[in-house]
């Protein structure tokens, strides 16, 4: 694995510049992502592109995938990465020693460099791929990293490649940051959104609790989370008081608002601040639930 400094650079002869205008109207549309992924192979022959953001009190989540062919190839690996590979990933552990700087970083990882040898394959060698360039940078709390993949045959990235994404870096990551933005438009979790949230916040967590909070995040009463899962009714209180002491809350709502405002301070859960993005969210589920919150305490 090599890891560098990016050295910012003044050029505007790069490739992918010349789809700047294009990229720049498709921000925060479906069309974004193909797009980028088209310049891209352009100028570097890459056959994968994956772009992902992370921060230290939210799950990873992909923002761009796309691949040469007409399988969603590229899509299902990044989420099978996410949910099965990231902290195996040599890159993140880079990233979680804060050895990331301001201006970003650019960040070299070939198949060998990965010990799993079930995420090498899966990732990797399964499907052909064998060279990754990243660039990583540090945007607003968040950590944005786009990856550039090379397939086995083709012998890695080039100089004339690797010039070409670097000297990209500024607008490709501002573009990245500005399309997550965009894209994020605020909704109410599904059941597995907030189980797999409630799973990244307190991994400790039991199954059944978790299963007891989608039920009661989705609406249901005492009674419906029992008849819903075939459990006494018992089962369901007692769960529920465990799930709640844990989390610091008393009521449906401290638990939307907990898992709305994904923090991981059991402070928030109790007494939250809700971010800007969520506050909507949470307007319409206390003014959905609170009638229903009060009949099952």
């Amino acid at each position: 694995m090599e890891v560098q400094a990016l050295k910012r650079s003044a050029s505007s002869a790069d490739p992918l510049r010349q789809n700047i205008g294009r990229l720049i109207g498709l921000v925060g549309t479906q069309g974004f992502e193909q797009s980028l992924f088209e310049a891209s192979r352009a100028a570097t022959r890459c056959s994968h592109l994956t772009a992902f953001v992370s921060a230290s009190k939210t799950p990873p989540r992909p923002v761009v995938a796309a691949n040469a062919g007409p399988l969603p190839t590229a899509r299902a690996l990044a989420d099978r990465y996410v949910k099965q590979y990231w902290h195996l990933d040599p890159a993140n552990s880079f990233a979680r020693s804060g050895g990331v700087p301001e201006q970003g970083a650019t960040l070299r990882l070939r198949s060998g460099d990965i010990n799993s040898p079930q995420y090498r394959n899966d990732c990797y060698t399964g499907v052909e791929l064998e060279d990754r360039f990243s660039l990583l940078q540090p945007v607003g709390g968040k950590l944005y990293r786009i990856n550039f993949y090379c397939r086995s045959h083709a012998r890695g990235f080039g100089d004339d490649a690797i010039r070409s994404i670097t000297e990209s870096a500024d607008f490709l990551m501002a573009l990245l940051a500005r399309h997550e933005t965009a894209s994020a438009i605020p909704q109410a979790p599904g059941s597995d959104s907030i189980a797999e949230q409630l799973r990244f916040l307190y991994p400790a967590m039991p199954a059944r609790e978790i299963q007891i909070c989608v039920g009661i995040a989705r609406g249901l009463t005492s009674e419906g989370i029992a008849i819903e899962y075939g459990i006494a009714l018992n089962t369901v209180l007692t769960y529920r008081k465990r799930a709640y002491a844990r989390l610091g809350i008393s009521s449906q709502n401290e638990l939307l608002r907990c898992v709305l405002s994904h923090s991981r301070d059991d402070s928030h859960c109790h007494s939250p601040a809700p971010a800007v993005s969520s506050r909507i969210n949470e307007k319409v589920f206390e003014t959905r639930f609170t009638e229903r919150d009060n009949l099952t305490h």
